[in-house]
């Protein structure tokens, strides 16, 4: 399993996109038992609901990662302009007409992207640094947007984007091979709790770290 979302204790979607090992696919628990979704939805990694027929989505088919949005009954593919081409990686729903896409485009020149929708309108926002891939997306609580990202040499960085549109990053905690799976803002704050992990002679280790 890749991914969970939860709208209320009897409304709850769980995701295993299928990957090199393979996966479990999307499935959907009533409150009484668990319905295995087919169809556009049925390769769905990652997801963030905002009601239970407001959810947004990351799915693998067909031919890359494309974003779909869910309305109650059917898991419609987003055709935005400003979407078209990029594998999306991420999506952060803040409310329907506010929401974050990170993405890549390109094969052997790859080029990051945060797509932003505000109000009705998508636009596309260049990350200003050379990324391999982004990760999960987190508001700052302020307008903003996080995103973990991983660069060509392999280090990995916190990018931040200010709504007032100025970028920052954060290097992880140093040591070789080390990762940022997920964060999350400490409420209240411009905090960030991060998890990951870091390579060593003996295996890979969990990581768990702190930025203030």
């Amino acid at each position: 399993l890749t991914g969970i979302a939860a709208v209320s204790a009897k409304d709850v979607w769980v995701f295993g996109a299928s990957g090199a090992i393979g996966g479990l696919g999307t499935w959907h628990f009533n409150g009484h038992s668990w319905k295995k979704i087919t169809g556009n939805g049925s390769a769905i990694s990652a997801a963030g609901a905002l009601s239970a027929t407001d959810i947004w989505a990351i799915s693998g088919a067909p031919a890359h990662s494309v974003v779909l949005r869910y309305d109650g009954t059917t898991w419609r593919q987003l055709t935005a302009k400003a979407l078209a081409g990029i594998a999306a990686t991420g999506v952060l729903p803040l409310s329907p007409r506010n929401a974050w896409v990170s993405g890549t485009t390109g094969s052997q020149h790859i080029v990051s992207w945060l797509v932003h929708l505000s109000g009705r309108q998508w636009r596309r926002i260049k990350v200003p640094w050379p990324v391999a891939g982004l990760g999960g997306l987190i508001s700052d609580g302020q307008g903003g947007v996080w995103a973990s990202a991983e660069s060509d040499n392999g280090a990995s960085w916190t990018l931040h984007l200010s709504s007032a549109g100025q970028w920052s990053r954060i290097a992880a905690p140093s040591g070789a091979g080390f990762g940022i799976d997920n964060e999350a803002l400490i409420p209240g704050s411009t905090s960030l709790w991060g998890v990951g992990a870091l390579q060593r002679k003996t295996g890979s280790a969990a990581v768990i770290w702190c930025w203030a």
